[in-house]
């Protein structure tokens, strides 16, 4: 998804290189970013969503978990009325095809994400579970019925036994103030 107005956009990367490291031992597990899209802070629709470009590297396959969170930052001390309460989250590749999406992650693979210990706190936050062979994929994170609001788009590695490795998530998102600021995390 390419902006087409003369907003304002922060491209926020994250880029780790891990040459040599032994599996799970100082290796990348988790990028995120939490983000407010367009006017007063909020995710919504068409362009003004919250987008993840997500590098795998190296050979072979990557499991990888996405994640769009918004209801549940209020348990980390987000105001309940200012985050987005219904995510929607789309897997794109590096030509824009949809490779998957989901609403409400218990319409996912339920037991699989279940099993990864990463299970949102509520329902209506979506999950993909997905291999991906190394090169550029983008996230998606949206608002369900041009809903609005405060989100996180999050990628974990779940398998540190593979050659190929997470190596980036960036972030496009307007930059704004307070409760709207981009915001970059990461575990190692």
């Amino acid at each position: 998804m390419k902006p087409t107005s003369n907003r304002v956009f922060l491209i926020c990367a994250a880029l780790v290189a891990l040459a040599g490291l032994d599996a799970r031992a100082g290796e990348l597990m988790n990028l995120s970013t939490r983000g407010s899209v367009e006017g007063r802070g909020s995710v919504g629709t068409g362009e003004n969503v919250l987008i993840g470009g997500i590098i795998i590297t190296g050979s072979g396959t990557k499991h990888i978990l996405l994640e769009g969170l918004g209801a549940s930052l209020s348990k980390a001390g987000v105001s309940s009325a200012a985050t987005l309460q219904d995510p929607l989250l789309g897997l794109y590749n590096r030509n824009g095809d949809l490779l998957q999406s989901n609403d409400d992650w218990r319409y996912g693979p339920e037991l699989d994400i279940e099993a990864s210990g990463l299970a949102p706190s509520d329902d209506y936050e979506p999950v993909i579970i997905a291999d991906v062979a190394p090169g550029n994929y983008t996230a998606i994170v949206s608002g369900y019925a041009h809903s609005r609001g405060i989100a996180v788009v999050e990628v974990f590695d779940l398998d540190g036994a593979s050659s190929a490795r997470l190596a980036e998530l960036s972030t496009r998102g307007s930059v704004q103030l307070g409760d709207g600021a981009l915001i970059g995390g990461f575990i190692i």
